[in-house]
């Protein structure tokens, strides 16, 4: 069911992910990975606080049964989801989502870290700062090959440019 949803996340077909997701098992491994999906749909659709409800749901079942990896990829969402409403609260959880995905050797969570700190700060004024975390979180998402992410770093660089006043940086 996991591959399937899986599979209806990329062709954006968030309908069948909650459909499938409905029939995931009551198993504390499958709640994680259902809370997780559910945390990708809504942030594919920009449904930022349903996101974030997911993704702390889903670090909060796997804390309690002990799964780190799961630990990391669930706050490491909830930063990417908190970023776009909740600055304060990003920059907070911050520091425990990159010691947990670098503990568990997870490089492109660390990539999402970077992004979700950079837009933190750009919301927050601290473009300098901001900056720099972008830039950092393209190097990583390059250096891993990583294209389609969840977030993609150009999206925010366009962001940042159309706020900066650089339209032609932004259009190219």
């Amino acid at each position: 069911v996991f591959g399937l949803a899986d599979n209806a996340l990329r062709r954006g077909d968030h309908g069948n992910v909650r459909e499938l997701m409905e029939r995931a098992s009551d198993a504390d491994l499958d709640q994680i990975r259902r809370a997780d999906m559910l945390g990708h749909s809504n942030l594919h659709n920009a449904r930022f606080e349903e996101a974030a409800a997911m993704f702390r749901l889903a670090f909060d079942h796997a804390r309690r049964v002990h799964a780190p990896l799961w630990e990391a990829r669930a706050i490491r969402g909830l930063a990417l989801a908190l970023m776009w409403f909740d600055p304060a609260r990003t920059l907070r959880i911050l520091p425990q989502a990159r010691e947990l995905n670098q503990t568990v050797g997870e490089l492109i969570g660390i990539a999402h870290c970077d992004l979700a700190e950079s837009m933190a700060c750009a919301l927050l004024g601290e473009m300098a700062s901001a900056d720099e975390l972008l830039d950092a979180a393209v190097r990583r998402y390059d250096e891993l090959g990583a294209v389609g992410e969840l977030v993609p770093t150009e999206a925010v660089q366009v962001l940042f440019h159309a706020a900066s006043g650089h339209t032609g940086e932004a259009v190219a």
